[in-house]
């Protein structure tokens, strides 16, 4: 089967002698609208000569009489598409002929009658080559009356020769049939091609492009600082801007369950671990409620403020200064698995001069059996030590989440990571009368800060981390990516917060259906695809573009379809 090339009006010869010194085929058949460009007589007979030095046989095939007799005279194959009995291709001098034989009309004889040729007009070959349905008829079929035999009285009627019939005429249409005009076949044509045209070109015209991005899996994990001194995010020192949120004398007033029995005495306060911390600095410094301290364990946190005296020297004796607070562990198996005495650092002083100054030791709770208290009306409970220990620390948790919500709220767009809040409490009152459910009511004051960022000022840090390592060249971003926070540790006082972040993302080339869009509109297909071969971020690509016989995308953007994978 020949190699098919569709043209539009605009292209003319060149396009055909691009095709032939590109083709690997034996033939090809160029498929020209009415009215094409190609119709230049220089042009076919150039197009004649490169077919026969390259040993291609050429045919055009068009709707437009004007270009085929053009093609005929350049010695080039010509094919009508609605002169085509056998679906062959055909020269358009082939189609009629005068003076055709037609093939042998039988006629009911008794034996002994022959079958004569007949010659027909060019318009009944044609119709006989390309017949029409014929209607049915609801009158009496009228058959002429026979010729006499010569020489006999009789008449022709059942025992005549057929080749005493007379020849059909263009006046004498065939019996049950009708006569085809040229007239209308042109008519039937044009009808045809209008539809067709109309059809593709109001109803059918378009073109897409559909694209599968390549994929690039990254994961990695960095220390980050967030400052109020940064403005913008810098892959250098792996910072981006921060913000902080003061509230003075921030207030909340909870409801909490009292559980001691009255008469039994106040059952006794459950015992914390603590840590001491020492000072070998020569200034005093104070620790922030939630202040972190790492072992080999795990995290432990303080409970409350806590105050370290400067360190003391004497001659070259240096005596550390000290102080010990509760501590709670971020979770059961950690205090399970801490020794006492185990040494602990101070992580919100990494990376400064006073990392190696400050560190703590453990001090682990003494096991202590639970006494189990008599079943007693709620109303008649009372509030124990452990009971206003445990509320004190649920209002300070309390405080920070609260302001950590307000942020978030006052500032969408904000990121308030757990850790980064911290709560020194002004006031706490415990009222230890117990209500008929057998609660009691505490208030809690302090003062609350927060620092926030924006997560996408840490994504872009991230993305531009990602293109350096991965070796990516062309504009990125991620398809998906999670982000997971830890070792949170705030210096308020300097307006800075580092935590560590661990990212797990896929990472994919910047194209927008917008930009696909914007360059796709009005080019053909060829130059769309060839654009989408040179970019990097492309893994595959098809470009189509209907009805079959366009070549270039919708000139509006908006009707380019797009899809992107």
């Amino acid at each position: 089967m020949a190699k098919k090339l569709i043209l539009t009006r605009d292209d003319g010869p060149d396009r055909v002698l691009e095709a032939l010194e590109a083709s690997r085929e034996s033939a090809l058949t160029v498929v020209a609208p009415r009215g094409s460009s190609l119709a230049d007589r220089e042009g076919l007979a150039k197009i004649g000569e490169a077919a026969a030095e390259r040993g291609i046989a050429v045919a055009i095939e068009s709707v437009d009489e004007e270009l085929l007799s053009l093609a005929h005279a350049a010695h080039l194959e010509t094919v009508h598409p609605f002169f085509r009995a056998d679906r062959r291709h055909l020269s358009l001098d082939g189609i009629v002929k005068n003076d055709v034989q037609h093939p042998r009309v039988p006629v009911h004889a008794e034996k002994g009658a022959h079958d004569t040729p007949v010659k027909v007009s060019p318009e009944q070959y044609e119709m006989h080559q390309h017949p029409l349905p014929t209607p049915v008829s609801s009158r009496p079929s009228v058959e002429a009356k026979p010729a006499a035999r010569e020489g006999s009285g009789e008449p022709a009627g059942e025992h005549g020769d057929a080749g005493s019939r007379p020849a059909l005429t263009e006046d004498q249409p065939r019996k049950g049939g009708r006569r085809v005009s040229k007239v209308r076949l042109a008519v039937t044509a044009l009808v045809a091609v209008a539809l067709v045209v109309g059809v593709g070109e109001g109803f059918f015209r378009g073109g897409s492009v559909s694209v599968t991005l390549a994929e690039t899996p990254w994961e990695y994990t960095a220390t980050v600082t967030a400052a109020t001194s940064v403005t913008t995010s810098t892959v250098g020192t792996m910072s981006i801007p921060g913000q902080l949120f003061p509230e003075q004398n921030r207030s909340i007033a909870q409801s909490f369950a009292a559980t001691g029995a009255p008469g039994a005495g106040e059952a006794p306060a459950a015992s914390k671990p603590r840590v001491t911390v020492y000072n070998e600095s020569l200034s005093a410094e104070t620790f922030v409620v939630r202040t972190r301290f790492q072992g080999k364990s795990g995290i432990f946190r303080a409970a409350s403020a806590v105050a370290i005296p400067a360190a003391k020297r004497d001659g070259d004796k240096l005596t550390p200064g000290s102080a010990t607070v509760e501590v709670t562990p971020e979770s059961a198996a950690v205090l399970s698995g801490a020794s006492d005495g185990e040494r602990l650092t101070v992580p919100g002083l990494a990376g400064t001069d006073k990392e190696s100054l400050f560190y703590a030791t453990l001090s682990k709770p003494k096991e202590e059996s639970a006494a189990a208290e008599p079943s007693v009306p709620p109303s008649e409970r009372v509030v124990t030590s452990a009971d206003e220990e445990g509320a004190r620390t649920k209002i300070t948790e309390m405080l920070a989440s609260s302001h950590r919500v307000k942020v978030i709220a006052q500032a969408p767009g904000l990121t308030v990571i757990d850790g980064a809040v911290t709560v020194e409490p002004t006031q706490l009152t415990v009222n230890k009368d117990v209500d008929e459910q057998g609660n009691f009511n505490v208030v809690g004051q302090a003062n609350v800060t927060a620092l926030a960022f924006r997560e996408e000022d840490l994504k872009e840090l991230l993305l531009q981390q990602a293109a350096t390592q991965a070796g990516i060249s062309y504009p990125t971003t991620f398809r998906s990516i999670e982000i997971g926070y830890a070792d949170v540790a705030p210096q308020f006082a300097d307006g800075r917060m580092t935590f560590t972040v661990t990212a797990k993302a896929v990472i994919v080339g910047q194209i927008t259906e917008e930009s696909l869009r914007a360059e796709s509109a009005g080019k053909s297909r060829g130059d769309v695809a060839t654009w989408l071969k040179n970019q990097s971020a492309v893994k595959e690509a098809s470009v189509s573009v209907r009805p079959f016989w366009r070549f270039k995308l919708p000139a509006e953007a908006g009707d380019v379809g797009v899809e992107i994978r």
